[in-house]
């Protein structure tokens, strides 16, 4: 249980990063939106099974409002936004986790790995396998210095 624990934490560590980085991407603060926040903060709370209309049921606002600030403030739509959320916390997995790559698509509610390897390229120009690789090699010349 504590590593579930961990890697829930990491996981929200790497939500919050992917907000700040999309906040200085856009140079904006979301200080001062609390319906922003809220929003934000309901997507991390349930990425894994909600949609649209559930994020804005739950923040309580409309669909429109939830997209309209989704756009103004990180640049991106809901779907965007989310799939950007996903392949960031599978980063943190394939990281720090020696998880499999179907198990980690599971994990991020990805359908298939094929989807996770679709949206994960596209976001980091790389596939999961070449990703994992990479951190492996480059560990492995840390521990070696």
């Amino acid at each position: 249980m504590p590593r579930v624990v961990r890697l829930l934490c990491a996981f929200r560590l790497e939500c919050l990063g992917l907000i700040e980085r999309c906040d200085e991407a856009i140079g904006r603060g979301v200080s001062g939106h609390e319906s922003l926040d809220r929003v934000l903060q309901v997507i991390q709370a349930r990425y894994r099974e909600a949609g649209l209309g559930d994020i804005s049921r739950d923040a309580p606002l409309s669909i429109w409002h939830v997209s309209r600030l989704l756009n103004q403030h990180t640049g991106c739509g809901f779907t965007t936004y989310l799939n950007r959320l996903r392949v960031s916390a599978a980063e943190g997995l394939l990281q720090h986790t020696a998880l499999s790559i179907k198990k980690v698509a599971a994990a991020v509610e990805y359908g298939s790995t094929s989807q996770l390897d679709r949206h994960f390229k596209r976001s980091r120009h790389t596939t999961p396998v070449l990703f994992r690789r990479a951190v492996l090699l480059r560990n492995r010349g840390r521990s070696l210095a």
